[in-house]
Parts: structure tokens; sequence; C-alpha cells
């Protein structure tokens, strides 16, 4: 009876030190970025962005792939997304046709704007860099 407990309890024991190793290996840094912070990273750019003036926002993000790479030393993520954009007012709808054309819509598209006509969405794709930091993975920018 009593090498029976002895034997429950020596698996109880690695039971606890597998679970503390799994725990400890990860040590609170996930392996690659996560998709919430990619897409919080997306929705302040779209955002604050000066050339969108506030008229767009992201309906949607989804993570299309992630290429893991290390570059002098330090090991970095890039994570290709897929986000759909709408434009509830749209952007300078007035100068998506000929019929209200001045020269602030000429000087706008010469900037490289589109306009958009109200309600207009759009499915856009890009790729973010991330680099790993000692306190987890960190926005290195856009590519």
């Amino acid at each position: 009876m009593k090498a029976l407990q002895l034997r429950l309890q020596a698996i109880r024991l690695i039971g606890a030190v597998l679970l503390m190793t799994m725990l400890g290996c990860s040590g609170g840094v996930s392996d690659i970025p996560s998709e919430s912070m990619a897409r919080e990273y997306v929705e302040k750019l779209v955002a604050t962005a000066p050339v969108l003036a506030g008229a767009a926002t992201v309906d949607s993000f989804k993570k299309t792939n992630g290429l893991k790479q290390v570059e002098n030393g330090v090991e970095q993520y890039i994570l290709e997304f897929q986000i759909e954009i709408s434009y509830p007012k749209g952007l300078m709808p007035e100068c998506v046709d000929n019929s209200h054309y001045n020269s602030k819509c000429f000087d706008v598209q010469l900037n490289g704007v589109r306009p958009k006509k109200i309600g207009t969405r759009e499915v856009e794709h890009g790729k973010i860099l991330f680099e790993k930091a000692e306190k987890g993975w960190r926005v290195k920018g856009p590519l």
C-alpha cells in the first residue's frame, strides 16, 4: 500500500514538473507576434494617416502568412495580412468624378491620394516587420 502511495506521488510530481517546464519554456514571450498586436498597429496607422484624414476604418483584419528570420542576430517576423477598409463618408467624394473637378482635387491626386465614393470598401494587402526584444515582440514598421 505504501509503495502504491509513493508511486502516485511520483506520478503527480512528474506531472507538475512537466507542466512547469512547459510553462517555463514559453517564458511569457510568444514564439511569434500576435495577430491582435498587428491589427492594433494597422488600425492606428489607418486612423492617423494624414492622407486619409480620418475617413477610413478597418472593418476586418486577417493574417495571411508569416515568416521568421534572423538578421544581424536579431529575431524578426514578417507578418503578411489582408484588411478590408471602408470609407463611410468617402474620401474627397467630390473629386471622384469630373463634375466638381477643381485645383484642390488636382493637388490631392498629384500627391497620390485616390478619392473614394461614399461607402467605398476596399481590400488591401500588406506586411509588418516585428522584432523580438527581451520582453516580447515589438513592431518595427510596415514593409
